[in-house]
């Protein structure tokens, strides 16, 4: 890998993640982004995480948390379970220009993601197999999205233009810069019973996922998180934390502003076993999240996919030594 960003990429290097891509027709198209299930607990393990550029892991309120996965570099066969939308996706969908894979929506959602994406935003229906399939026993945590499939379903049955868009906005260096702190471990309770860990693996030199399990008698126990279609457990280049303003619309509605933010928030990002204070902000609400180093400079990743763990602007952060 070399550096890259935050803008001038080459043509078969992939924006998001900072990559060469051998096919480069996957990134002559938009991204998809698929609302993945993390609750109940059932639905776990979950399909085709590791293939995804980006995740977004947010709360929805009565202790549990969903994921935004975003693929884009590569495809994946099954991802899911897909579950509803939530009012971030309007949020996220216009600044990766993607289009989006869900299944229905509270009304005010439905009418907000609309009203944001058009024809981009695409839920389950008769006609939307095999690019999102209802499979298995037909229940609401039974519906799986092919990448690739969704988004030629996207363009010749809704008439999505899918040409490349321009991603620019994040900045990519093998090299870790200077000011990083010791950040081999990551805890992320978002309640008591919904708690996501991640741990420095200095072989692979990624963060590798750990999740919480509940006994019988409410004991919380971490468990390796894997991947169903790989069976290995997820790994991610990077970690951040995003400080989001949260409005809680009811216990289990709330509008986290994204693309509102272009003053500046809280980041950290935990890369090559370190930690980095960073901002970060949506200049311009069609373009990427910008992130930026304390000095005002862009930000530099590790090369490789980015998990973004969704908190809100009070919550605590502390560092355990």
């Amino acid at each position: 890998p070399a550096a890259y960003g935050p803008s001038g990429f080459p043509t078969n290097v992939n924006p998001l993640t900072g990559l060469i891509v051998e096919d480069t027709a996957l990134l002559e198209r938009r991204p998809i982004i698929v609302k993945v299930a993390n609750f109940p607990r059932s639905t776990r393990p979950h399909a085709g995480l590791s293939f995804a550029d980006l995740v977004f892991e947010y709360y929805i309120g009565a202790g549990a948390t969903r994921f935004s996965a975003l693929f884009y570099g590569q495809d994946s066969e099954q991802v899911g379970p897909v579950r509803s939308a939530r009012l971030i996706d309007a949020s996220l969908g216009n600044p990766y220009q993607a289009i989006l894979a869900f299944v229905s929506a509270d009304p005010t959602v439905f009418s907000r993601i609309i009203d944001a994406l058009g024809n981009r935003a695409i839920t389950e229906g008769p006609r939307t197999c095999p690019a999102l399939c209802r499979t298995g026993t037909g229940d609401v945590n039974s519906v799986f999205a092919n990448t690739a499939l969704f988004s030629e379903f996207a363009k010749t049955d809704r008439g999505v233009d899918t040409v490349r868009q321009n991603l620019d906005g994040m900045r990519f260096d093998p090299e870790a810069q200077p000011g990083g702190k010791a950040g081999a471990w990551l805890d992320v309770s978002y309640s008591t019973y919904a708690i996501s860990e991640w741990r420095f693996d200095q072989a692979s030199g990624k963060y590798l996922r750990w999740i919480e399990d509940v006994d019988a008698a409410n004991n919380v126990k971490m468990g390796e998180l894997t991947d169903r279609l790989t069976g290995e457990q997820l790994a991610f280049a990077n970690v951040v934390v995003l400080f989001a303003q949260y409005n809680e619309i009811k216990p289990t509605l709330h509008e986290i502003v994204i693309t509102g933010n272009q003053t500046g928030q809280r980041a950290l990002l935990f890369r090559d076993g370190q930690v980095y204070e960073a901002t970060w902000k949506v200049g311009d609400p069609n373009r990427p999240i910008q992130f930026f180093a304390p000095d005002g400079s862009p930000l530099a990743f590790q090369p490789g996919n980015t998990w973004f763990e969704v908190v809100g602007l009070n919550s605590s952060a502390s560092e355990v030594k």
